[in-house]
C-alpha cells in the first residue's frame, strides 16, 4: 500500500507507481514485503515516516525503470 493511501492523502499516479514497484519486487523476490512488521501501526510508521522500502537482493538485477518506480 502506498504511503499516500496509508495516510489518507489525495491520490495520484504516484501511488500507482509505488504499488507497481512493490508488485515487481514481490514477483522477483517471491517473498512478502515488510514481513518483519507484525503490527499495522509499526508498518505504517516505517513506510510513511521512516520511508522504509523492502531491500533489493543482490541476485535480482533490475532495469533503471524499476528504480524509478521504487
Amino acid at each position: 500500500m502506498a504511503p499516500e493511501v496509508l495516510q489518507g492523502m489525495p491520490l495520484d499516479e504516484k501511488a500507482d507507481v509505488y504499488s507497481y514497484g512493490i508488485v515487481l519486487w514481490e514477483l522477483f523476490t517471491e517473498t512478502e514485503p515488510f514481513a518483519e512488521h507484525s503490527q499495522f501501526k509499526t508498518f505504517v510508521r516505517a513506510v510513511c515516516q521512516l520511508q522504509e522500502r523492502p531491500p533489493i537482493p543482490p541476485y535480482v538485477i533490475f532495469d533503471d525503470y524499476f528504480y524509478d518506480c521504487y
